[in-house]
């Protein structure tokens, strides 16, 4: 694949990333939607220094960021087509209700756009300092985290569209560096 990569060759311990879930969510976020679920995930990283398995996979990955966050994908809505700008690449970690029935896509070929429709909700959300929003655009490859941690090109225009009756959690966890040489370290050890 040319924008994301299976992670098989470090032991992430789906367990324990389970288990963070449940030491993590709230009701308030179970049921928040939209913009606000993503704000929810702003304010409730989870420190590495405080996990000795966060720690470990920190080694042998020294690049990744000194914190994870929880991103939620509403049941039957989607995350608006985007790519970031604060990050080049990050690491996605399944939580709960990963199944294939959300998929992240890339796309090219797609128009920037200031605005765009927030999922399924009647709300807007604007392009800003973290995240520029797209419309069209064509697939050109596909995935779904489901038990397989995976390391995307954030760079890359793309859209998580989440078409099962449960919400999707995954935990993202920034590298400081390009998707490039992310990969290149994976493959090389």
């Amino acid at each position: 694949m040319k924008y994301s990569t299976p992670i098989t060759n470090i032991d992430f311990n789906l367990d324990f990333f389970k288990s963070l879930f449940d030491n993590v969510i709230t009701d308030e976020w179970k049921e928040a939607t939209g913009k606000y679920a993503l704000r929810l995930a702003d304010k409730n990283i989870v420190a590495v220094k405080d996990h000795a398995i966060l720690q470990n996979i920190k080694k042998q990955l020294p690049k990744l960021a000194d914190y994870i966050k929880l991103i939620k994908v509403g049941a039957n809505t989607s995350l608006p087509t985007h790519k970031d700008i604060e990050r080049s690449a990050s690491i996605n970690i399944p939580a709960l209700n990963n199944s294939t029935e959300c998929v992240t896509n890339f796309l090219e070929n797609a128009t920037e756009t200031e605005w765009i429709k927030d999922g399924t909700s009647t709300e807007y959300a604007k392009s800003n300092d973290y995240v520029q929003y797209f419309k069209n655009g064509e697939v050109v490859e596909s995935y779904s985290l489901v038990d397989t941690p995976i390391l995307l090109n954030t760079t890359i225009v793309h859209e998580v569209i989440n078409k099962g009756n449960l919400a999707r959690y995954a935990w993202t966890w920034s590298y400081n560096d390009t998707y490039e040489n992310a990969k290149a370290q994976l493959l090389n050890g």
